[in-house]
């Protein structure tokens, strides 16, 4: 509904001015010696009542098209079946040939989807997942940087420790205080 509502008030009757005038877009069309105050005042709460009423629809209108907004930005079920192994094994040694493996997928493909849809690609996701394991448990435990280094993925915490700070700008241990 537009943000004026057009009531139009006359004295002519003639229905072909009438018919006009709600093909203009006027909500009702009143001849001044037929209207009451009370049809006035109810015609008036009628109009309020639609104003309101469709306001609510503009709203759970608008919240429904930003759902699915949301969900169109979902990923294949072949991105989002290799993000979920990436969540429950990032502590496990993951190359591309295992995950593309796993979703079904050839590595030169997979590879190429998985750029496509996420926006980095797949060797950079796993090891920024990682990272942000890694930092979690740096702040937030007394744990040794190399058991965080095997507790995130890597076998090497020397490596660990140069791929995080390439990562933070600050080596693990700068991180921690």
């Amino acid at each position: 509904m537009p943000d004026v509502v057009v009531v139009l008030l006359t004295n002519y009757a003639e229905f072909s001015y009438a018919k006009q005038a709600i093909s203009c877009g006027v909500y009702e069309y009143l001849i001044k010696s037929d209207i009451r105050p009370k049809e006035l005042k109810e015609l008036l709460d009628r109009i309020d009542s639609n104003i309101k009423n469709d306001k609510e629809e503009e709203i759970l209108t608008n919240k429904n098209s930003d759902i699915e907004s949301i969900q169109s930005k979902k990923y294949s079920k072949a991105i989002d079946k290799a993000i979920e192994y990436i969540e429950l094994n990032y502590k496990e040694h993951i190359s591309l040939s295992i995950i593309s493996k796993y979703v079904y997928l050839s590595p030169e493909y997979f590879s190429r989807l998985f750029k496509e849809e996420v926006g980095e690609n797949f060797i950079t996701y796993l090891t920024l997942y990682r990272m942000k394991k890694a930092e979690y448990l740096i702040k937030n435990t007394d744990m040794k940087i190399a058991q965080i280094s095997n507790e995130v993925g890597y076998s090497n915490s020397g490596y660990f420790s140069k791929s995080y700070k390439k990562y933070k700008g600050v080596s693990p241990d700068e991180d921690r205080y």
